[in-house]
């Protein structure tokens, strides 16, 4: 990850987005529970500080270590560049799965975060992997079909998007209209 912020930031990327799926695979809705103990949400303890499990934690320590060396771009600092952590809970097929189940109701399941992870590929792809194909014949249309309101009902379903979305609305202004690089 290291190699690929310095690389960005160097060719002036508007704004970083680091992504890795939170790979919980509990049915919470059968176990009970708020998450899977080995992977663990992190808007459940954000407030308690860094948790070594978390992969939230993880991506947003090791941007920040790196940012300490983005400053060789005068027009640039790496203080200020945004740097958004986006981790699926538990997969972007969940992701995927609620948007589904928003844009064609009694399809996908707006309960997806709380379901057990290892069927995901199969209810959305009808095959145990994604391949770039089914990424744009089959994620893609459906993303791109979303509108305001669907949006926000995805972020009011995934507590993790809705992370997300809060970081992309924190600094949409700085991501839309950046003087960096000039």
């Amino acid at each position: 990850m290291d190699r690929a912020l310095r690389r960005f930031y160097a060719r002036c990327a508007q704004v970083a987005i680091l992504a890795m799926d939170n790979d919980g695979n509990l049915d919470l809705r059968s176990v009970g529970g708020q998450e899977d103990p080995k992977r663990p949400r992190h808007w459940l303890h954000a407030e308690s500080g860094l948790h070594a499990e978390c992969r939230w934690c993880q991506l947003h320590n090791s941007a920040e270590n790196t940012r300490q060396a983005l400053n060789w771009l005068p027009d640039k600092p790496g203080a200020a560049w945004p740097i958004l952590i986006v981790v699926p809970v538990e997969s972007i097929e969940a992701w995927l799965l609620i948007t589904r189940a928003i844009l064609q109701p009694g399809t996908g399941s707006l309960h997806a975060e709380r379901e057990q992870r290892s069927s995901f590929k199969m209810r959305l792809y009808s095959r145990p992997a994604a391949t770039l194909d089914d990424v744009r014949d089959i994620a893609l249309p459906m993303i791109r079909q979303l509108n305001a309101d669907q949006l926000q009902s995805l972020s009011d379903h995934s507590q993790s998007f809705a992370n997300f979305a809060e970081q992309v609305e924190r600094h949409r202004d700085e991501i839309l209209t950046s003087p960096f690089c000039g």
